[in-house]
């Protein structure tokens, strides 16, 4: 007799990982391993970000969550694949503060190495450009920069994971566009740049491909 498969008491998480708990992870991690950088960017980070949420267009607002979870669930990503460097740690860190926060690339309390990368991830909104050829540009820059393009890629990892919970479908099908058109680019240069070890790049892949033909699949039905 056939079974009917029922969807019974399901329901929707915004956030995966408590957001206290990984910022303490994150906090003992860099302080364990003296990451200068990463100590100074923690709670800079946790005082621009102050009162932003994410997920707040559509999900109910009291559950919105704060937007520090996102670079904090990307630092222990990278800390979990192995990837101990405080520059890489911290850019993760600062990544969306200039972005999203109004403060200036210069007044970033690390060093140079990091600005420049907060810098070339901090996407241009202002720019006169159209939305095509900024793309082409600033995808091509971030490729440029070995840590640039490793923050990146655990940013859209993080993206991915959290997408069909949080995107309408417009905006999904968009973003996985993108995520091949520009994204996966970097996945090859970071394999052909010997930045990670294969297996690393291994587990980067997986997550977004798995994740990415998944939701294809459920859009193509």
């Amino acid at each position: 007799m056939k079974e009917t498969f029922k969807r019974l008491h399901w329901h929707l998480r915004e956030e995966i990982f408590n957001t206290e708990s990984l910022y303490k992870y994150v906090e003992n991690f860099a302080i364990n391993n003296n990451f200068k950088e990463s100590i100074v960017a923690l709670p800079f980070m946790k005082e621009k970000h102050q009162g932003q949420y994410r997920n707040k267009t559509w999900f109910a607002r009291e559950n919105n969550v704060e937007y520090i979870n996102h670079p904090l669930s990307m630092a222990k990503h990278s800390i979990a694949l192995g990837i101990y460097d405080d520059n890489i740690l911290a850019s993760i860190l600062l990544h969306d503060v200039c972005e999203d926060c109004d403060v200036h690339c210069s007044d970033l309390p690390c060093n140079d190495i990091v600005k420049e990368v907060v810098k070339l991830l901090s996407y241009n909104k202002d720019s006169k450009l159209d939305k095509e050829t900024l793309k082409e540009i600033y995808y091509t820059e971030i490729s440029k920069n070995p840590i640039a393009t490793i923050v990146k890629i655990l940013d859209r990892c993080n993206n991915i994971s959290n997408m069909a919970a949080s995107f309408h479908d417009t905006r999904l099908i968009n973003y996985i566009n993108d995520t091949q058109m520009y994204v996966f680019p970097l996945l090859e240069h970071i394999y052909s740049g010997h930045m990670l070890s294969e297996s690393q790049i291994f587990l980067l892949q997986y997550q977004m491909f798995s994740i990415i033909e998944s939701i294809k699949n459920m859009i193509l039905r």
